[in-house]
């Protein structure tokens, strides 16, 4: 059973959306307690009903929000999602709930395997081991947001659409939610527990998430038989 959680606030007691609900996801999305969200969510907001008179149309102190926090921790935030999408990809393949551990080792073996360089064996080894350290603290540091950073990772091209684009924002909430509904489903246990800043039920799940089977070899790096 999950900790008891709440609800991204994306819509009034009316049922209507609150003003600039894309906002509210990117901050959601950059920023790893509730409180900090919304502060980010307001000034963002201050921003759009007070835009500065210049060519940018942004203000310095807007600059640097878009640079610090929306932008920011974006090596954590992607590792985060990743762990994510091979628990996914783990499910699917092998049928069985996945580990989080089993994810966290493959995530650290695509991260090595992709630098583009040829390691040897044992610096593999000591590079891998030194992002399971990474992946762990960015686990834990945006465990409310794991299904909606585990979204950004699965389709980052829809993340940059959707502001200002209703459509776009259903579309990646949808996903996020599927996501949510997974770990729910199949990974929260005794050891993983989570208290989600969920999607709320207004937003339909995305029917189906379509992910690449295991290789042998990513199998092997997850030490699944």
């Amino acid at each position: 059973m999950t900790e008891t959680s709440t609800y991204l606030p994306l819509f009034r007691e009316d049922g209507e959306w609150i003003e600039r609900p894309d906002f509210m996801v990117l901050a959601a999305l950059s920023q790893s307690n509730k409180f900090d969200t919304q502060h980010v969510y307001s000034t963002m907001l201050l921003e759009e009903l007070n835009p500065d008179q210049t060519t940018s149309g942004m203000s310095d102190f807007a600059k640097d929000i878009e640079a610090k926090k929306i932008r920011g921790n974006l090596t954590q935030r992607i590792m985060a999602g990743n762990v994510v999408n091979q628990l996914a990809r783990l499910a699917s393949s092998t049928g069985e709930p996945p580990s989080i551990n089993a994810a966290r080792r493959l995530v650290a073996y695509l991260y090595v395997r992709h630098s583009g360089k040829h390691i040897r064996v044992s610096d593999r080894r000591k590079r891998e081991n030194s992002f399971l350290r990474e992946i762990e603290k960015s686990l834990s540091k945006y465990q409310s947001t794991l299904h909606l950073q585990a979204a950004a990772v699965y389709d980052p091209q829809l993340l940059e659409s959707i502001e200002g684009d209703e459509e776009g924002l259903l579309r990646f909430l949808g996903i996020a939610r599927a996501f949510e509904q997974f770990i729910d489903a199949k990974v929260v246990s005794a050891s993983f527990k989570w208290t989600p800043w969920r999607v709320p039920a207004q937003i339909d799940s995305a029917p189906k998430i379509i992910f690449f089977s295991l290789t042998d070899q990513e199998l092997a790096a997850a030490m699944i038989s």
